[in-house]
């Protein structure tokens, strides 16, 4: 347990470094589809952080 906390604090640190950087973070828009998958219906927007170490983070 005390490696998962460790592990949680140090991306809790490195997304507040993330925050004070202006291409840490990116807005993106997916749509959503009916069942048919033919008509879009609204869009569901992901907030995105590209991480140094693990790549792109996402908050869906």
């Amino acid at each position: 347990m005390d490696e998962s906390l460790r592990a949680r604090e140090a991306v809790v640190r490195d997304l507040r470094a993330a925050l004070r950087l202006q291409d840490a973070l990116s807005l993106h828009f997916l749509p959503q589809v009916d069942i048919t998958g033919v008509q879009v219906v609204g869009f569901e927007a992901q907030l995105r952080w590209q991480h140094p170490q693990y790549r792109y983070l996402s908050s869906s």
